[in-house]
């Protein structure tokens, strides 16, 4: 992706790594079985893009064996590292502007990169490019359009629906994240005509203080200081949500992760 879209390309270290840290544990379960439904073991070629930390691609790495091999890229590989795994390459990589093997891979998953394209689509056709005939192309992305508090009553609900609202028409209107994309994926990836087309959605919820509502609280400060000089919203405003989100009486219903699966003909 490119990096002047992806929106923590400059986020501070320790923040970025502990955000990556925690997406794995909310996503990992989740990418892990629907992997596995499909059958992945011994001798398989496989490609992760935007591997972020790389969780996937060590997984993947132990599941097809030394004797097959894994390729993890991203556009940012400041936290990848193949940690003397001899079948796993690490390769930086712009998913729009660089060159991959062309029907070469058993294998090619992608988690939460298409959202952050310009061109989404032509980036899930480039994936599909890479997949050998027969082989799966497993794409996940989040979407936000249930986002909202779960329960009405509680006094911090309406302000908190207000504020995250604005930041999900924000970004609808100008990026550098597009908040509904994972609800088109099951359309766009069976567009392509792939075999066996399977798909799912799973609802996160959050809880004040819990991983998914610190994953909110470090992405709203990524984005504090654009939305705040575009109009959006105040600093007041990103404050309460912070607090809102360290409150353990607070629920909300965060992110779905949408999975969607199929065989290139």
């Amino acid at each position: 992706m490119p990096g002047s879209r992806y929106f923590a390309n400059d986020s501070p270290e320790t923040l970025e790594r502990e955000r990556l840290v925690i997406l794995t544990q909310l996503a990992d379960p989740i990418t892990a079985r629907r992997l596995t439904n499909l059958g992945i073991g011994s001798g398989w070629r496989c490609l992760e893009v935007g591997a972020g930390d790389g969780s996937v691609a060590r997984w993947l790495a132990e599941r097809v064996g030394p004797a097959a091999r894994v390729v993890a890229t991203d556009i940012n590989v400041r936290f990848l590292s193949a940690r003397e795994l001899p079948n796993l390459e690490v390769r930086r990589h712009d998913l729009l502007a660089d060159e991959l093997e062309t029907a070469h891979y058993d294998l090619v998953h992608c988690r939460f990169v298409l959202e952050h394209l310009p061109d989404a689509l032509r980036g899930l056709r480039r994936l599909l490019d890479a997949v050998r005939p027969g082989g799966w192309l497993v794409i996940e992305d989040f979407d936000g359009s249930a986002l909202r508090a779960a329960d009405p009553a509680h006094p911090r609900s309406a302000e908190f629906e207000r504020r995250m609202g604005a930041i999900l028409a924000a970004l609808q209107a100008r990026g550098p994240i597009d908040p509904t994309f994972g609800r088109r994926l099951p359309a766009l990836v069976a567009g392509l005509g792939v075999r066996e087309l399977g798909y799912e959605g799973v609802s996160l919820i959050g809880r004040g203080g819990n991983p998914m509502a610190r994953v909110l609280q470090m992405t709203n400060e990524l984005l504090r200081k654009p939305f705040v000089a575009a109009g959006a919203l105040t600093d007041a405003d990103f404050d309460e949500l912070h607090y809102t989100l360290d409150d353990p009486s607070f629920w909300f219903v965060a992110l779905t992760d949408f999975g969607v699966w199929g065989r290139r003909a």
